[in-house]
């Protein structure tokens, strides 16, 4: 039992002296019937180095998402909640200034306001609890800060025979402190 505390406590501290905070922004556009509706994220970031150019970035913030569904008659959308990102970042140095990364993951959110119109099917409307899967890559400057696009694919509330995403396209920018 005092080797395996021991074990522990020595990863945490190991892991906790190679981390950093940060914070990461995005202008979304959500891809929902017929056009897209700007949205957006503000996280506060924990990235912790595992390997080399390979971390594990978390965080929490907030999200909202906006979008007309089917067509323009059929309803809209709006959402604002809490999230929480766990991503996987590959962070390879091209130059000594500059560098790139790939981000891939999964983001907890929770629905706290929504309004819909009432003509909006309910298939279409989003989970309350829901884990949109993320796949993000840009430029890195001075290992500091990040500028890049991500896109982000969250289940809908209703399944049928044909899944349906709610899909949204963004520009992130992100800053280590």
């Amino acid at each position: 039992m005092k080797k395996t505390t021991f074990i522990i406590l020595f990863i945490l501290t190991s892991l906790t002296s190679m981390a950093q905070w940060g914070y990461k922004a995005s202008i979304t556009y959500e891809i929902a019937g017929h056009g897209f509706k700007p949205g957006g994220y503000l996280d506060a970031t924990y990235d912790v180095k595992l390997y080399k150019n390979l971390y594990i970035q978390t965080g929490a913030g907030f999200f909202l998402l906006n979008g007309d569904h089917i067509d323009k008659e059929s309803g809209y959308s709006r959402f604002f909640g809490l999230e929480a990102p766990l991503n996987l970042s590959l962070r390879p140095s091209i130059t000594e200034k500059y560098g790139a990364f790939i981000d891939l993951g999964v983001t907890g959110r929770m629905r706290l306001l929504s309004a819909h119109s009432e003509k909006l099917p309910e298939h279409t409307r989003l989970l309350r609890f829901a884990v949109p899967l993320n796949l993000g890559a840009g430029v890195q400057i001075d290992k500091r800060y990040r500028v890049g696009l991500e896109f982000q694919a969250q289940p809908l509330e209703k399944y049928s025979s044909n899944l349906n995403w709610h899909y949204s396209l963004g520009i992130t920018f992100g800053c280590t402190l």
